[in-house]
């Protein structure tokens, strides 16, 4: 009788040295370390420097760009080395994701250049851009990757946005506009980034490889995180109001991908169905619960005002008709035609509930006759929908056999 023989493995409590080495071999913390003590350092020599001269606060900027570039080559031409020579895949993708959070401005460097004036700005994020793409561009060739257009527009449409748009909040707030009403006009720029990368990566993964698609999946999630965080930080920049509706575009965005998105391991059938149904009404009762200094009154125009809620609704019924035309869903065109009359009805949840009640009282019938007028009509309407219904049922098995055997 042979036996088999289990080799031990020493514990932390029987050898410490021997069980920290083994630790530190299999899982090498020491690059994410790195990068954290690559953020600090940029986060404190940044901001040791508020409140000095001009000069120096420019001279800061520029050495810390040109250091924290130094590094990001070095993790990129580490990154490929060992992926392409040592054949250590998991180092050469951590490596990688570090780098993605470099470019995707972790350090603040490229959005905080434009409080040093409009020159050191623009010169700053089209020297990231142009180092950006260089960078990329030693990965994939390094690494053999292959890259669809599709995805690989999704990803430089986020970049360029992310490093833009701190360009834009800072002209406009140059140009004295109303900051609150901005940085809410660059969370729909994020929602529609995240929309866009989506639609754009979504079935780029066919015929890749596993490094491929999770570098994608990684460096979407990554660019589209920073943009929420950039705009979160603008409302602290430019001592604005962060309000919960900032929040609302972002709901619908993720309302229309919800609704192209397919059950998976991290969310189930019943899931995806909550968060589905969920999403709307969050988006709804986000763009309600705006304040009154983002409810903008047009001058010259009788009653017509914008406000979060408004737009909320207008974006969800255009995205319900936009599901209906590619997939024939009948009550999403309906919810898109109540939703664009919600939109009619006002700006704010009292208007709309005002228009609702006027409404009633010109339509509800009053008289016999009008009551009779009311039960024709829906005894049409509802002849219709219940034809629409019988149409829409498969003939069952029985009908089949007797038609095939006449």
């Amino acid at each position: 009788m042979t036996t088999l023989s289990i080799p031990h493995r020493e514990t932390f409590a029987e050898n410490p040295p021997a069980w920290l080495l083994r630790s530190l071999r299999a899982h090498n913390p020491f690059y994410l370390l790195s990068a954290l003590c690559m953020l600090a350092g940029c986060w404190l020599l940044a901001g040791s420097v508020t409140g000095a001269e001009h000069g120096a606060r420019l001279a800061r900027a520029w050495t810390l760009f040109g250091l924290l570039n130094i590094y990001e080559f070095m993790l990129v031409g580490l990154a490929v080395y060992l992926g392409r020579r040592r054949g250590l895949e998991r180092d050469a993708k951590t490596l990688l994701v570090l780098e993605m959070l470099f470019l995707a401005d972790a350090t603040n460097l490229c959005a905080e250049s434009w409080s040093l004036g409009q020159q050191a700005g623009l010169a700053m994020t089209a020297a990231a851009l142009v180092l950006g793409a260089a960078k990329a561009a030693i990965v994939i060739r390094g690494l053999g990757l292959r890259p669809t257009q599709r995805a690989l527009a999704g990803l430089v449409a986020a970049g360029v946005l992310l490093l833009w748009v701190p360009a834009l909040l800072a002209t406009l707030n140059r140009s004295g506009a109303d900051m609150d009403l901005a940085i809410h006009g660059g969370w729909w720029l994020v929602s529609a980034a995240a929309l866009a990368t989506f639609f754009l990566m979504r079935g780029q993964g066919a015929g890749r490889t596993a490094l491929e698609v999770s570098l994608g999946r990684a460096a979407g999630g990554i660019l589209l995180g920073s943009l929420a965080v950039h705009a979160l930080a603008a409302s602290w920049v430019y001592a604005a109001d962060f309000t919960l509706s900032h929040l609302a575009p972002l709901c619908v965005a993720l309302t229309v991908i919800s609704w192209r998105a397919s059950p998976g391991s991290f969310l189930g059938p019943k899931g995806l169905a909550w968060l589905r149904a969920g999403l709307p009404v969050a988006a709804v009762v986000l763009g309600a619960a705006s304040p009154e200094h983002l409810i903008v009154h047009f001058t010259g125009a009788a009653g017509l005002s914008f406000s979060p809620l408004r737009a909320v609704l207008l974006a969800l019924s255009a995205a319900c008709l936009w599901d209906f035309l590619t997939r024939r869903r009948w009550f999403r065109a309906a919810a898109a035609l109540v939703l664009f009359l919600l939109a009619c009805g006002g700006e704010s949840l009292p208007a709309i509930v005002r228009t609702g009640l006027w409404l009633a009282g010109k339509v509800i019938p009053r008289t016999a006759g009008q009551w009779g007028a009311a039960a024709l009509v829906a005894a049409f309407l509802l002849l219709a929908a219940g034809a629409g219904l019988s149409l829409r049922r498969k003939r069952p098995p029985e009908a089949e056999e007797e038609s095939a055997d006449a």
